[in-house]
């Protein structure tokens, strides 16, 4: 959330086009309005929108204007800034050519839970910019599955609710050669894991996309001895509102079962955060019809499949029907294309303007 320069930047930038600019989230958040010239009435409005946030990665791609700081953008958040300036000073020299107004998001803390959507409309975002439909971009490589250098659509559900869990086994430590003597967090833990992979097997129809996994185990100080307590951290991905409920049920209900047979106790906190991607399918359509008129059909591409990934750009969705789109332009490093979060992730920078021309399509179309 603690982006200083970066906002100023923006800011600075805004103004070198003559667009006001209003701050939210103690000046960390930026927003802007872009008024049309064309014709008379109030038209629709627009909101376009972008992430700042950079990732506690050191980055090793080797560029000359790498990262030192300990920070990377890792995610691309740097090309969603670049795409939205680029797609401002477009429309603001061709203001004459639409309708309404178009809103320019330029939103922190996208990576970390709240995230920093929530807090912007919290803050009344949408009070001071109203919207009636809102479109967002996201570059890299987030569907390995498409090609380089297209955009892609889908109407419906884009991207999973991502759900966080810390589940904590206490036990009773002993040496590890008299285990009799413990109550083995370590045992319990092994156990819940195994179990854990039941769920999505069991539980959850076929049908229903889900992923459960756990990302850090952390118990023991030395090999002969049985520790007091193991902590676990995890991750769930998820779509339909019954099934979230039902694998955070299921969690509980075995982490409390193998407390019983393991004769330990566990303390489980259980995180909601960011609910499912879900684009309007009459808006997403009228955006891929418009996208269609500039783009061949090489570099527009509707996917098929949602992706297991989260972005807080749900909340905004919450509110506005709108759109969320991916540009894929991975560049790659040493012969191979690193995944986003990656300390050698990167952009391939000449195709950003992809996603510059696909905002100001969209908004001429929109908004004519």
């Amino acid at each position: 959330m603690d982006l200083p320069q970066t906002s100023a930047y923006i800011k600075q930038e805004l103004a070198k086009m003559d667009i006001p600019s209003k701050t939210y989230l103690n000046g960390m958040a930026v927003a802007a309005r872009i008024q049309g010239a064309k014709g008379t009435g109030r038209g629709l409005r627009l909101g376009l929108r972008a992430d700042m946030d950079a990732l506690p990665v050191q980055e090793e791609t080797g560029l000359s204007f790498a990262s030192d700081s300990g920070c990377m953008h890792a995610c691309a958040h740097d090309g969603h800034m670049a795409m939205l300036l680029g797609a401002a000073k477009v429309l603001s020299a061709h203001a004459d050519l639409f309708s309404g107004e178009v809103i320019l998001i330029f939103q922190p803390s996208e990576e970390v839970p709240p995230g920093g959507a929530l807090p912007m409309l919290a803050e009344g975002l949408l009070h001071d910019f109203p919207l009636d439909f809102i479109v967002g971009i996201h570059a890299g490589i987030v569907n390995p599955a498409t090609k380089p250098g297209s955009i892609n659509w889908k109407e419906g559900p884009l991207m999973a609710a991502v759900d966080t869990f810390i589940l904590r086994f206490i036990g009773e430590s002993s040496h590890a050669a008299h285990p009799e003597q413990s109550r083995d967090p370590i045992a319990a833990a092994a156990q819940f894991i195994t179990a854990l992979q039941s769920i999505k097997s069991r539980n959850i129809k076929a049908s229903d996309l889900a992923v459960i996994s756990i990302g850090k185990i952390q118990g023991g100080v030395s090999q002969n001895i049985i520790p007091e307590t193991v902590e676990l951290q995890g991750t769930v991905r998820s779509f339909a509102p019954e099934v979230r409920d039902r694998i955070e049920n299921r969690i509980k209900q075995i982490a409390e079962g193998i407390c019983l047979a393991m004769d330990v106790q566990a303390k489980l906190d259980f995180q909601r955060n960011y609910p499912a991607v879900v684009n309007d399918g009459d808006f997403t359509r009228r955006i891929a019809a418009s996208l269609a008129k500039i783009l061949d059909s090489s570099e527009l591409n509707q996917m098929q499949d949602p992706v297991m990934i989260g972005e807080d750009f749900a909340y905004f969705l919450n509110e506005v029907p709108g759109t969320f789109l991916f540009l894929t332009n991975p560049k790659a490093q040493n012969g191979e294309n690193y995944p986003h979060h990656h300390p050698r992730f990167d952009i391939n920078e000449e195709q950003l303007t992809l996603g510059v021309t696909a905002f100001v399509q969209i908004a001429l179309d929109i908004l004519r």
